[in-house]
């Protein structure tokens, strides 16, 4: 390949100086290295490939067959035949290689494989012929068909001395046969192009001959770097002759005998680079002539050829497989096997751009014809040339795929696809195919973005017998199926394919869910199609839980954790947008209340199986949604049928309140889930509803809690009822397990103390008529002096049972609030110390003072705090 890519480069070099084309020479000299770099790169790889193939034949046991080189008797100038070595893999104490490690090997081979001399001759010698046709050209000196004739001559005799040394020199003969062709082709060039010496059409006909003697050489001493350089030359033969006024048809009809002759070779030889020049000039120079010069009316002239073509070097694609040693038997030529049919699309795409249907009809012919290609050769040779057969396939299912969106609407295109994708991801479970699988899953995620891009949502089309639904449902359906396939054959997947596996479920439950919401678009629009939606989250759970109870799917049960997130996702939506007066209106009371027990039949049917934290942590969030929708639907009802705000208030806090009260009085009583769960239920379960019970508490004191219609009577209206509730809840909650440990009690002190204050606060509003207003209570004499007398009997009160019961931290917390009640006498009070309240207030806290002396001294330090069993 590196003699091939030198001599190319000669030759453009030469033609640069003849035609005194400066770009020619410019790239022969600057792009040549490049290209002997790629070749020397090229050769390399070829190398690594037959090392590799002695490797597998080592380990089969297969005894490596002895290289076979026909030769003379050997004589000093004999080339040395070198010894096969063994591989040697390379081990990792072995330093990297340069970056330029490559470029080097290339100048060293050139510099020391084979014969430099010969090498550097002929450089030379092309370049003398280029300077004597240039300078027999500008002078005139030897009559010209004689100068060229002698040229011609020269580089015959070249090829007759090639030839003769085959046997002796080969690499030495070959370089000889190849300079003797170029010299000739160059000559020829020279005459017509030039000179005007020959008329095109001999011109042609003797670079055939040329090209065909050239190949004959090649296939007699099994030389590919030799018959590549013919037919290269054969290929640009009719573009050196050419004067631009030839017909198409000549051209291609040429080419197609050309590419008989490559069928031919390979019919004997598997010379993969000769193959690839085959294909690469054909298809380059029809695509060259199409971008000039085609026109529409030419198109019966020009199908029959790109078709022939096409079957042609299929064919040799195929003939490379089966032509390959038996150990590499089935090798494929990717290049050609899978450039071919993207050549040959393009340019079947540019022939029929102006007919409808012409390209969906085209991806579909070609589509079947690989399909029949890959049945055939998988019939006839089995797995021998499995990886072509496959090749073929998976070429056929693209085309096929393509067809599909240039015969159809974007929607059906794409439902189709996911379809298919999902038949992939099946065949390549049931054929250990991992390209295969990974291609299916591909194949669905396009055909998802594709449906997104042309769906949309046509509100009073036929709910569920709609274009759009549908394709939503083949999505989503593929999703699922890709996924259970994979998961049933977990243990043949790769390690990443379990994760593939679950991105399939969560891909096909989204597609699910969209479905879900276009359903709803269409039938009635958001927000008045909340609870239609909400059902339908919660009859896919229910359906989707016993499908996984059925099919004993473990993904698919874990899968419905996702069902909890939604349904609070769906309570957020419904209150950022108003979607009705309260959360259990008309039919989304329905909807919640067969959601929530979906819910809680999931955790009793599937809990089991999900992680055992998440679990936990579900039961408690599901208990907290309904608290917190329970609370606002029963605020809304007493907003609306009670005119005080008290009974709204209380609405709100009431089932939080009950559902305290059960769990820490009467849980071992409870069934499922609180006797499963019970720690859990007593424990963390609570913290949200008691930490939304204290903010409640210290909220409510806010307001002035009216119970209109009831008139208003201290501890017995509705919100300082609760209020008492919480606290005293609380309070029992925090001396049971496992909440004792966590150190509530001075918490739950300061949530009791606010509770207090906002009761004299309710008290003096309602009794004394002062308004409840920040500035207005603190300003009352009424409102501190009862404050100050009630915060002392509060003080007094819990030291005194802080002695009884020896509850030394109690007692503190005690002296410390009546040492506020001191600071507040002194600061707040004394101020218009001569008006009634502020007196009874320092009286007050005076005796309570002197009767906390007496009734409750300071416990002793040995006093230990008691904690309720729970």
């Amino acid at each position: 390949m590196k003699a091939l890519v030198i001599i190319l480069v000669l030759a453009a070099l030469t033609v640069g100086l003849l035609l005194g084309q400066d770009v020619l020479v410019v790239a022969a000299v600057v792009a040549g290295p490049l290209a002997i770099l790629l070749a020397g790169l090229w050769d390399r790889v070829g190398a690594l490939e037959r090392e590799v193939a002695a490797m597998r034949r080592g380990t089969r046991g297969d005894q490596a067959p002895t290289p076979v080189a026909t030769q003379a008797a050997p004589g000093p100038e004999s080339d040395p035949v070198p010894e096969p070595e063994p591989f040697r893999p390379e081990t990792a104490r072995e330093a990297v290689p340069s970056p330029l490690a490559p470029a080097l090997a290339v100048l060293r081979g050139f510099l020391t494989d084979g014969n430099l001399v010969v090498r550097v001759g002929i450089l030379i010698l092309f370049i003398g012929v280029a300077f004597l046709l240039k300078y027999a050209a500008d002078y005139g000196l030897i009559p010209l068909p004689l100068r060229l004739g002698g040229v011609a001559i020269g580089g015959g005799i070249l090829l007759a001395l090639g030839w003769r040394l085959r046997w002796r020199r080969r690499l030495y003969a070959l370089l000889l046969q190849g300079a003797g062709v170029g010299v000739i082709f160059l000559t020829a060039f020279a005459a017509v192009r030039l000179f005007g010496l020959l008329g095109p059409l001999p011109a042609l006909v003797l670079m055939v001959v040329l090209v065909a003697a050239t190949v004959v050489l090649a296939l007699a001493q099994d030389a590919p770097g030799l018959a590549g350089f013919g037919i290269a030359g054969g290929y640009l033969a009719p573009l050196l002759v050419t004067t631009g006024t030839g017909s198409h048809v000549t051209l291609f009809s040429y080419y197609a005998l050309l590419n008989v002759g490559v069928f031919s070779i390979a019919w004997f030889k598997a010379w993969k680079p000769l193959n690839l020049e085959g294909f690469l000039f054909t298809f380059g120079v029809g695509t060259l002539w199409g971008a000039n010069l085609y026109r529409p009316e030419l198109f019966p002239t020009v199908e029959p050829f790109l078709l022939f073509n096409f079957a042609l070097y299929l064919a040799v694609a195929i003939l490379f497989a089966t032509r390959q040693p038996p150990q590499l038997r089935g090798l494929v030529d990717g290049t050609l096997v899978f450039g071919l049919p993207l050549a040959v699309f393009t340019l079947q795409g540019a022939l029929v751009a102006d007919r409808d249907y012409g390209l969906a009809w085209s991806a579909l012919g070609l589509g079947l014809t690989y399909l029949v290609v890959a049945a055939v050769v998988w019939r006839t040779l089995g797995e021998r040339l499995a990886l072509l057969a496959e090749a073929c396939l998976a070429i056929a299912v693209a085309f096929l795929t393509i067809a599909i969106p240039l015969a159809l609407n974007g929607q059906w295109s794409s439902a189709l696809w996911a379809a298919e994708g999902a038949g992939l991801v099946w065949i390549g479970v049931r054929q250990s195919r991992v390209l295969a699988r990974s291609a299916g899953s591909l194949l669905q995620l396009a055909a998802g973005l594709v449906f997104l891009d042309a769906s949309e949502a046509r509100p009073g089309a036929l709910p569920i017998l709609n274009g759009e639904y549908l394709g939503y449902l083949i999505l989503a359906l593929s999703g699922l199926f890709s996924s259970r396939t994979l998961g049933l054959h977990a243990g043949c997947l790769q390690p990443f394919e379990a994760r593939l596996a679950d991105g399939l479920l969560v891909w096909g439950g989204l597609w699910w869910l969209a479905g879900g919401v276009h359903e709803t678009q269409v039938l009635n629009a958001f927000p008045e199609g909340f609870g239609l939606f909400l059902g339908f989250l919660a009859g896919s759970g229910l359906v989707a839980g016993l499908i996984a109870r059925t099919l004993g799917w473990l993904a698919l049960a874990r899968a419905l954790m996702a069902l909890l997130p939604l349904l609070w996702a769906m309570a957020w939506f419904g209150f950022a947008h108003a979607v009705s007066p309260h959360p259990f209106a008309g039919w989304h009371g329905l909807a919640w209340g067969v959601a929530f027990g979906v819910q809680w039949w999931l955790l009793y049917e599937h809990g089991a199986l999900w992680p055992a934290r998440q679990n936990r942590l579900w039961h408690g969030a599901t208990l907290w949604l309904f608290a917190l929708l329970a609370g606002a639907d029963l605020g809304w009802w007493g907003a609306h049928l009670l005119p005080g705000a008290a009974w709204e208030w209380a609405g709100w806090a009431l089932p939080a309140v009950l559902i305290l009260a059960v769990l820490v009085l009467v849980a071992e009583r409870l069934p499922w889930p609180v006797r499963a769960f019970r720690v859990d239920y007593r424990g963390h379960h609570l913290v949200p509803i008691a930490l939304g019970l204290g903010v409640w508490v210290m909220l409510a004191a806010l307001t002035p809690a009216d119970p209109r219609p009831l008139p208003f009577l201290p501890l017995f209206n509705p919100v300082e009822w609760l209020q008492v509730a919480v606290v005293a809840l609380l309070w029992r909650w925090s001396r049971s397990e496992p909440a004792a440990a966590w150190g509530m009690l001075p918490w739950i002190g300061l949530v009791a103390l606010w509770a207090l204050s906002g009761g004299v606060a309710h008290a003096v509003h309602h009794l004394a008529g002062v308004p409840y207003t920040a500035d207005a209570l603190f300003a009352s004499t009424r409102f501190q002096a009862a404050l100050s007398i009630c915060w002392g009997l509060a003080a007094l009160i819990a030291m005194w049972l802080a002695n009884t019961r020896g509850l030394r931290p109690v007692w503190v917390a005690g002296a410390a609030l009546l040492g506020l009640v001191v600071l507040k006498l002194f600061l707040v009070d004394l101020d218009g110390s001569g008006s009634v309240a502020r007196i009874v207030s320092f009286i007050g806290v005076g005796v309570m003072m002197l009767a906390i002396g007496y009734l409750a001294p300071l416990p002793p330090r040995a006093a230990s705090t008691g904690v309720d069993s729970p």
